[in-house]
């Protein structure tokens, strides 16, 4: 049986975006929490929505968490979609 180490992204991914690793570490929380929704914008970058409760790590306060999704918008990588329940993150 071969073991499967989980390559920790997150300082490259902070790196090339601009961002800090834990904004980065909730974009990968994110990814993984994705719904069946996406789509595709005029500049060709693609989106998924996201529940917002699901992307929330353990322990996190909503105002910190907030905080990261402002960073992760100004980056680029998130942008609101209708009410304060769901959002689109850039695949």
């Amino acid at each position: 049986m071969t073991k499967t180490r989980k390559i920790d992204l997150a300082p490259a991914m902070a790196a090339i975006w601009g961002i800090s690793e834990p904004a980065a570490r909730i974009r990968e929380t994110m990814l993984e929490t994705t719904d069946s929704f996406r789509e595709t914008d005029a500049d060709g970058n693609e989106w998924a929505q996201i529940y917002l409760d699901n992307a929330i790590p353990t322990g996190m306060s909503r105002r910190s968490f907030a905080g990261y999704l402002r960073a992760l918008q100004r980056a680029g990588l998130y942008k609101t979609q209708g009410d304060d329940c769901f959002g689109m993150v850039r695949i």
